[in-house]
């Protein structure tokens, strides 16, 4: 399990869902609401519980709570099913953008008012934010020095000598200027320096034929690779493994129907499991539904529906 970021930032709906039926997971000898490691800040522990709900919902078995302080580095949730066999899930994320989003719900989207005009920071990741957020305000004292909205309308020379907009230039983050939008909003308080993600598109298709190759790349992963290898070293009858999928890590075409298409046709290629995981739960970025494959078929589900 890791700490310190939001498994599923992007479920919030969920969230409230569970607050909303007070819904209850065992740990061990105690039953408590799975609401209520979230409102105490124990976010390993909310985790964990969120993830045996799911799995509960999901895969009709009973879940417990397995990494604790008694158990650091086991496996996140003992599955018990009803035939008496015993499995194993561990949860992990494949996404590069959890650190920027947490940063960026840190500093409430916002950074410090600069400059004549309203600008908006769109950042692409971490490393970029601390990049801008360091020279933010130099980029916008050398843009509206020479009256460009954006890094890449300087004069060429600025763009080639000057380190900062070279980096920013052939980076995918930008910052851009809105010169109408007046500084101050209706309430007459100044406007901040807004910061926002950058969107990510691309085109659909009606077949899942890149999941195979996405999920290729996936299980290339060091980290994913790691959890694979804890799973696989645990004795049990049966091992699952969750991913948290956010959408920069898998091409548009499967991160859209991931998301949008909950009642399209499933795959039909078993996925390329490393030996010894029988299991595997996709929960992607913004939606509500999970994508299973279990017992050689890929199903569906609307967990929290």
């Amino acid at each position: 399990m890791w700490c310190g970021e939001p498994v599923w930032f992007f479920t919030e709906q969920a969230h409230h869902r569970i607050a909303d039926r007070g819904l209850l997971i065992r740990e061990g000898n105690r039953v408590g609401h799975l609401s209520s490691a979230r409102n105490t800040g124990n976010r390993h522990e909310y985790e964990a519980r969120y993830a045996a709900e799911m799995a509960r919902r999901i895969l009709g078995v009973d879940a417990e709570v397995w990494d604790t302080a008694s158990r650091q580095g086991a496996p996140d949730v003992k599955l018990i099913f009803q035939d008496g066999r015993i499995g194993m899930l561990e949860v992990t994320k494949y996404d590069e953008r959890f650190e920027l989003m947490e940063a960026l719900k840190r500093d409430h989207w916002e950074l410090e008012e600069y400059g004549r005009w309203v600008w908006t920071l769109a950042v692409d990741n971490f490393s970029d934010y601390q990049f801008l957020r360091e020279n933010y305000k130099h980029i916008i004292d050398t843009c509206e020095a020479h009256g460009a909205t954006k890094p890449d309308s300087v004069p060429f020379a600025i763009q080639h000598i000057d380190p900062v907009f070279r980096r920013l230039v052939t980076s995918k983050s930008n910052i851009y200027a809105a010169p109408d939008l007046g500084k101050l909003d209706q309430k007459g308080n100044l406007r901040k320096t807004h910061v926002l993600p950058t969107a990510r598109c691309g085109f659909s298709s009606d077949g899942w034929e890149d999941l195979h190759d996405a999920l290729v790349s996936m299980f290339a992963d060091q980290a994913i690779s790691h959890r694979c290898r804890k799973l696989i070293n645990t004795a049990a009858d049966f091992r699952c493994l969750m991913v948290a999928c956010g959408l920069n890590k898998l091409p548009f075409s499967i991160a859209d129907k991931l998301n949008f298409s909950k009642s399209a046709p499933v795959p039909s290629t078993e996925p390329p499991l490393p030996t010894g995981i029988d299991a595997l739960i996709l929960v992607p970025q913004y939606s509500g539904s999970v994508l299973l494959w279990n017992d050689g078929l890929w199903t569906i589900h609307l967990p929290w529906d």
